[in-house]
């Protein structure tokens, strides 16, 4: 941002017009540049003013990213409850909404770091970030949050008045780990008084996720009414794709299901094209993931093959997923074409730095939860070894790789590490995770 755009702004969230104010955080917010954004955390200080722009804020930061999520990390993970780093943790929340699949894993790091943190200090220190972690859930959960996300259910029990913040965990555990956290939920409803906090909102969680898309898909195939599409010729898939406009919400909702479902190459092509056109399609990816996900084996082969295919982008992180979820589901009978394609989507990615390495190397995380991939500890020790050559390397890509490590090599891990921290700058972030699993 030039000198004089940064003045013309300044004067701008000085003046009364309302609408000249919105610009004017919106043009800061979005320039990336340090000293708007000390302008903004300035403001935010002053929630009677920051409150009504908020919005506008969000706007700039999400049009800008990625070079605005650096700025709002450190001041989140700072001071989460703070009047500077509360904002931006809302604002972490609304980019991973915004942006789905394609969510920066940064993020990721920076809401799992803060978690782990503010639990001991009860719900209204965890609210924002578990919301944060809810809103991430609407596409891709963070399971490594999930133990944390139990914990804070857990001990919300001995709190006379807990924050509002218990539906979302719910709903951030049955994103992660599907339906069978319902009975543990239970359990945990049962041990309060009807009318704690906890009963409550667990009463309006169940309530709520009636209506939601991802328990309307889980009956519809519980209940066996899927369309059978698996055998279709072309020109049943094209009839049904055609039609698919005229369709209400819900009949979309299922027909898109029905088509990932399918394993059919065609109704794989049109779906790839549609989730290119959001504003057609708003709203469609978590159940083309869903059919995808459920419908595997049949879906293997399409899904591997699109993801090496896609070097780069939205569609390539909406694999990696999809790959990295089947993997997850399927345990130790995982479908060796995943672990062939992750290794080589790998080896695709490895020398653009841990940025462009995360995901994957998250989904190869999720194999060895189970079972570790059989040939990606060189590829993960090589991911390490170059991250020392970056200057801001991707914290969650650098724990996913320890922790499928840790189960592919167990007491050999810490030895290796420990040499190779010998050879890195001191305040190298890859230092202080060695440090966190391995203290000294």
């Amino acid at each position: 941002m030039h000198e004089d755009e940064l003045k013309q702004a300044i004067e701008g969230l000085a003046s009364s017009d309302r609408l000249r104010q919105a610009d004017a955080v919106y043009d800061l917010a979005l320039s990336a540049d340090p000293r708007a954004f000390d302008v903004l955390m300035a403001l935010a200080k002053d929630r009677d003013r920051w409150l009504p722009l908020e919005h506008d804020a969000f706007e700039g930061f999400l049009k800008g990213i990625p070079a605005t999520i650096p700025f709002l990390i450190p001041r989140y993970v700072a001071a989460p409850k703070s009047r500077e780093g509360e904002p931006c943790g809302d604002a972490l929340g609304e980019i991973a909404y915004r942006t789905r699949f394609a969510r920066s894993s940064r993020i990721d790091e920076a809401l799992f770091t803060v978690l782990r943190r503010v639990v001991e200090l009860g719900t209204h220190s965890a609210d924002g970030t578990v919301h944060s972690l809810r809103q991430c859930a609407y596409a891709r959960p963070v399971r490594e949050a999930t133990p944390w996300l139990w914990l804070l259910l857990e001990r919300s029990r001995a709190e006379m008045k807990p924050a509002w913040c218990l539906r979302d965990a719910m709903d951030a555990l049955v994103a992660a780990e599907g339906e069978s956290v319902l009975p543990r939920l239970i359990e945990l409803k049962a041990a309060v008084h009807p009318e704690h906090q906890l009963a409550c909102e667990f009463e309006m969680f169940l309530e709520n996720r009636l209506e939601a898309s991802a328990y309307e898909l889980w009956r519809y195939a519980q209940e066996g009414r899927m369309r059978a599409l698996a055998g279709a010729q072309d020109e049943e898939i094209q009839r049904l794709i055609e039609g698919l406009e005229s369709v209400e919400p819900v009949g979309q909702t299922r027909a898109f299901y029905d088509l990932a479902h399918s394993g059919n190459a065609r109704a794989f092509d049109f779906l790839m094209g549609a989730l290119g056109e959001p504003v057609r399609w708003f709203g469609k990816e978590p159940d083309v993931v869903r059919g995808l996900v459920d419908g595997a084996p049949a879906t293997i082969a399409l899904v591997a093959s699109h993801y090496l295919a896609s070097p780069t982008g939205r569609e390539r992180t909406l694999c990696e997923y999809v790959l990295g979820e089947i993997a997850y589901r399927s345990k130790a009978m995982r479908d060796p074409r995943i672990d062939a394609a992750l290794l080589a989507g790998l080896e695709q990615t490895i020398d653009q730095g841990t940025d462009a390495t995360s995901r994957t190397v998250e989904a190869l995380r999720e194999c060895a939860r189970a079972k570790p991939v059989e040939g990606a500890a060189p590829l993960l020790w090589r991911v390490l070894e170059r991250s020392c050559a970056e200057a801001h390397p991707n914290p969650w890509c650098l724990r996913m790789a320890l922790l499928a490590l840790q189960e592919a090599e167990g007491n050999a891990l810490p030895p290796r590490l420990s040499q190779l921290r010998s050879g890195m700058a001191p305040d190298h972030p890859l230092g202080a995770l060695i440090e966190e699993f391995f203290p000294r």
